[in-house]
């Protein structure tokens, strides 16, 4: 479950795309580059996605503990808003 104030931090940050897959989902970049964001999700949080076109990011979440999707999402937040700033 993802807290209202979860739910619009994200929003200020991405869409997402329709999905009926327990493997993956699809976000569209709002600000920044999904490039910029992979590298740094990579490199800083040890977080691997797949950037799908200029401000898609594709994350899979099939190998993750459902209490690890949570912190996983935060992460790629935390990420985003340090490369809005």
């Amino acid at each position: 479950q993802i807290s209202k104030e979860k739910t619009k931090q994200y929003k200020n940050l991405w869409d997402t795309y329709p999905s009926n897959s327990g493997y993956f989902i699809c976000i569209r970049l709002k600000k920044i580059l999904a490039e910029d964001l992979r590298q740094l999700l990579i490199k800083k949080y040890s977080v691997g996605t797949i950037c799908t076109d200029t401000y898609d990011l594709r994350i899979a979440f099939s190998g993750l503990d459902e209490q690890e999707i949570g912190l996983v999402f935060d992460k790629i937040a935390k990420a985003a808003e340090s490369l809005q700033n």
